[in-house]
């Protein structure tokens, strides 16, 4: 069998097949269960806690950026110490000779 006729019989294979046919009723069935379909309802207790615990994150999260940028700031004692007692731990780069 060459390509042509494989292509030809593969095309052909469909011929005579039944076109599927649903039963009767079911798209009323589908209709009534969409219809049917209930949506959840969250109570307005659950959005409060929802924002209130959002709140508390974001109120945390800046409380600890302020501190961690107030501490981390060096103060001019720290600088003048750092700058004076600053020394080479290597004094030669040169690491292959």
């Amino acid at each position: 069998m060459d390509k042509e006729d494989w292509k030809d019989h593969v095309l052909n294979s469909l011929e005579g097949i039944q076109k599927a046919i649903p039963r009767e009723g079911l798209l009323v069935d589908i209709e009534q269960q969409i219809n049917a379909a209930k949506t959840a309802i969250i109570p307005m207790h659950q959005w409060r806690l929802a924002a209130a615990a959002a709140l508390i994150l974001v109120a945390a999260n800046f409380w600890t950026v302020q501190h961690l940028v107030a501490n981390s700031r060096p103060d001019s004692k720290e600088i003048v110490i750092s700058k004076v007692g600053e020394s080479t731990l290597i004094s030669n780069y040169k690491l292959y000779d």
